[in-house]
């Protein structure tokens, strides 16, 4: 028996390594080994969920990490008395940089592990970025009659939110 075999239970295969991957020969269904046969051509069926729950699990990771970092943020003392969302507009800001910086040395280096990519652009910047609260924070201005803030408030977002995304990108060339 290989010491890393995963425990069976009924016709379900539950496995985590360090690798994500794990073969189950097709022919033997009660039966999983860690690594390929030498005479294995194929990845079963089962490979594909086990990729797709790992690549999940790395998400969910980074979302966790990204929105307590948005929340530590959002306790800051800066308020402008117009209403105007200074922390919101930071972080989204700040989160359009970092994915911009993300995507560019993703794209710069193959060696980067795509799950880490996804742990980082998906899991921690999706997080973090707040376009929800940007939306909610607009209708809130909008509906106390701050129109003109509310209308800075977008153009800004916007504006800055793109320019960090390509100042980033300019920048990890």
């Amino acid at each position: 028996m290989h010491p890393l075999r995963p425990h069976i239970r009924g016709r379900f295969f539950i496995a985590i390594l360090q690798s994500g991957m794990v073969y189950f020969p097709a022919s033997v269904p009660n039966r999983c080994e860690t690594t390929a046969p030498s005479n294995t051509l194929y990845v079963s069926k089962w490979s594909l969920p086990l990729n797709t729950f790992l690549n999940c699990i790395s998400v969910g990771a980074g979302g966790l990490i990204g929105s307590v970092l948005r929340y530590l943020l959002s306790l800051l003392p800066i308020q402008h008395s117009s209403g105007f969302p200074l922390i919101t507009l930071g972080i989204n800001v700040l989160g359009a940089f970092l994915i911009g910086l993300i995507v560019a040395f993703a794209g710069k280096s193959a060696s980067l592990d795509p799950r880490t990519v996804l742990f980082l652009q998906v899991g921690l910047c999706g997080g973090f970025t707040t376009f929800s609260s940007f939306a909610l924070e607009t209708h809130t201005l909008l509906q106390g009659g701050k129109l003109l803030v509310a209308l800075g408030y977008i153009c800004l977002s916007v504006v800055l939110c793109v320019g960090a995304t390509a100042l980033s990108n300019v920048l990890a060339k």
